[in-house]
């Protein structure tokens, strides 16, 4: 990974959020608010089928989200309504069942932490590295594009380092003072789950401009 490459990708996402930022806030606003309510419903006792239903509407809230920011920060403002996404359609259904997808690829790498002592971080790697080369998959769906699993792994081939700062690295970065305020201050679970679903508009963004970025240097050059 060549540093002049991550700096573009890095600041062509945050770019991104700040070029559409009007864009972004109209039409994330609901699914932005609902992020924020199931982020904090973490911190209350419910039911284990209420959990699972609320985790389960969680994804679908995270695939809108996605979606809607992938389309606004790759082919502008009006590739969604205002007021973003309403209807459910098969580009979303396509997405959703690849973040399955990858969930499950990902289930047999967890059979690497038995390895004595070190398993646990061999299996977190292997699952890190698993995730950083499929996901040019989900910018690809959500803009219509016809990339496979099979596809974005040959897309990320040499861009692996890269990839796997965008998936893992960044998001961690970007996610860290949250985690550290919840660990801090509990009862600050309103500003966490704030600054939680705005890092996501932020990776999803960086992610959209790693798609780019990759896309063009392996197609248009």
């Amino acid at each position: 990974m060549q540093g002049q490459d991550l700096k573009r990708v890095i600041l062509g996402g945050l770019g991104l959020v700040v070029e559409y930022r009007i864009a972004l806030a109209n039409a994330l606003a609901i699914p932005f608010v609902l992020l924020v309510g199931l982020n904090a419903s973490q911190l209350i006792e419910i039911p284990v089928n209420v959990r699972l239903g609320l985790s389960l509407l969680g994804i679908i809230v995270h695939t809108i989200f996605a979606v809607t920011t992938h389309r606004i920060t790759l082919l502008g403002p009006q590739s969604v309504s205002r007021w973003g996404i309403f209807s459910w359609s098969r580009r979303e259904t396509s997405f959703f069942l690849h973040l399955f997808g990858l969930g499950f690829m990902m289930v047999p790498l967890a059979v690497l932490a038995i390895i004595p002592v070190v398993g646990w971080t061999i299996a977190f790697g292997a699952m890190f590295w698993l995730a950083g080369r499929l996901s040019l998959v989900f910018p690809a769906i959500a803009v219509d594009h016809e990339i496979t699993f099979k596809k974005s792994w040959q897309m990320t081939d040499r861009h692996q380092a890269l990839m796997l700062f965008v998936v893992i690295v960044f998001p961690l970065l970007l996610s860290a003072p949250a985690i550290l305020l919840a660990t801090w201050i509990p009862a600050a679970f309103l500003v966490t789950s704030v600054m939680t679903s705005l890092s996501t508009v932020f990776t999803v963004a960086t992610l959209s401009a790693a798609y780019r970025f990759i896309y063009q240097d392996v197609y248009e050059k």
